[in-house]
């Protein structure tokens, strides 16, 4: 898919010792006489070369075939024809010796015969009883293997090498002489750069100054248009009105008749005026496009936010002892903020439907953002604290520290004192421990504890 070829290879046959050639241009016929003239010379360049006998006479023989002297061009992506290199090409056909095929053919057979020897040596040492059977074994088996060898021997035809062709490549010194495109020299490379900086620099003031003209010429045929159309005319007073057409109309047809000859910043200076004068009324219908999905995203997230808030008010202490992630102080601060801002955009949506399209706007999209952003933040604060919150675990107390204390010491008392009372003593309480309740004429019972 190249527009041109970029690779060219020039073969010469018939050179036998140093030469020279010259590239020049071919098959101009289809060119007028006049376009020609601007060509000019159709002389490239001279390409000369040494030592072409030396690499020819280093590759003689009959199995040796010269195909030239080859020279290689490479046209790069500005259309530049370079010479690449020059090289002597020979061809040499090399076959296998019949030499070789035999000695490998020998060398096998007795690697085989080898092989078997060193086999049946260590079954002598094996077995030393029947040295004779297997002497006899061995000249059996090298018998069969001479006559199966001479047999594949006089079975097997004659194969012939195939020949390859090998590539022999020889360089060839060459010396390029352009002749119709010198090189720039530092001086001339220098003019060249400043006239390229030139020319961008140009380039770049009739682009702007396009991009001025266009941007001035549009936006007054789009204000004008626009003037005309009930939604945006409600929102400036009809004497702001007539005055942005007017001047809409004054420029445009400035443009028409000698505008379009003036300077960038000339242009730049009209929008600039335009603009100031039909910015308000922009502003204030956009706002009045916005307002309503404003409001409603609002309202939206006050809902939400109600919601939230109810959930809310189930983590706290006085209505969940185990899950008390938030505090009053929190639940207050959300609630207080759910309720200034719902006042807050009742409020202001009177106030503002109260008021013409063409007034000052009393609530405006950026007011009401901010609103969602307070409501935000108190919002994602609690959901935070909510993410990070984890059940406190049990601490004993010191109180009960202290009770256990003396309970095993008053044990341990215990434990003393019935180790110092007789062994009477220790059956009566226990007696008094297990027994059951008295009973009426247990008369024995009775005496035991009123001696206790």
């Amino acid at each position: 898919m190249n527009p041109y070829p970029q690779k060219k290879v020039i073969t010469f046959n018939k050179h036998t010792d140093d030469f020279h050639f010259n590239v020049n241009y071919a098959e101009l016929d289809h060119i007028p006489s006049n376009e020609l003239a601007y060509i000019g010379s159709t002389n490239l360049s001279q390409v000369v070369l040494s030592g072409v006998g030396s690499a020819l006479a280093k590759h003689q023989g009959e199995n040796v075939e010269h195909k030239g002297i080859k020279a290689h061009f490479n046209m790069d992506d500005s259309g530049i024809l370079n010479l690449v290199n020059v090289e002597f090409v020979a061809e040499k056909t090399v076959t296998e010796s019949d030499d070789d095929s035999t000695l490998s053919k020998l060398g096998s057979t007795i690697s085989k015969l080898f092989s078997s020897d060193a086999e049946d040596a260590e079954k002598k040492d094996e077995n030393a009883e029947d040295k004779s059977a297997e002497a006899s074994a061995e000249k059996n088996e090298t018998k069969a293997n001479e006559t199966t060898t001479e047999k594949q021997n006089a079975t097997e035809p004659e194969v012939k090498p195939k020949p390859k062709i090998v590539t022999l490549k020889e360089p060839i010194k060459s010396e390029e002489q352009v002749i119709t495109l010198q090189p720039l020299s530092t001086d001339e490379f220098k003019a060249s750069k400043a006239k390229i900086t030139e020319l961008n620099s140009i380039d770049k003031k009739r682009t702007e100054r396009e991009t001025a003209l266009n941007n001035l010429e549009a936006f007054a045929v789009d204000t004008l248009m626009k003037m005309d159309m009930d939604e945006f005319s409600e929102c400036a007073t009809p004497e702001v009105v007539e005055e942005i057409k007017k001047l809409c109309a004054d420029v445009s047809e400035w443009l028409y008749e000698d505008g379009y000859d003036s300077e960038t910043e000339l242009f730049e200076k009209k929008l600039a005026e335009i603009q100031e004068k039909t910015n308000p009324l922009f502003y204030k219908h956009w706002e009045h496009m916005e307002r309503p999905d404003a409001i409603k995203a609002m309202k939206n997230m006050l809902n939400h936010s109600q919601e939230f808030l109810k959930t809310s008010k189930n983590f706290t202490k006085e209505a969940n002892s185990e899950k008390d992630i938030f505090t009053d102080v929190e639940i207050g601060l959300l609630e207080k903020k759910i309720t200034e801002s719902e006042s807050w955009l009742e409020k202001s949506i009177e106030e503002q439907n109260a008021l013409k399209k063409s007034d000052d706007i009393k609530l405006t999209v950026e007011s009401i953002r901010e609103k969602m952003g307070g409501i935000d933040r108190e919002v994602k604060y609690l959901l935070n604290k909510m993410k990070i919150w984890r059940p406190k675990k049990p601490v004993k107390k010191e109180t009960e520290n202290k009770t256990e204390e003396v309970v095993i010491e008053k044990e341990e008392k215990v434990e003393e004192s019935q180790e110092e009372k007789p062994v009477e003593a220790e059956t009566e309480k226990e007696e008094e421990v297990t027994e059951p309740p008295l009973q009426i004429g247990d008369a024995e019972v009775k005496d035991e504890h009123s001696e206790l």
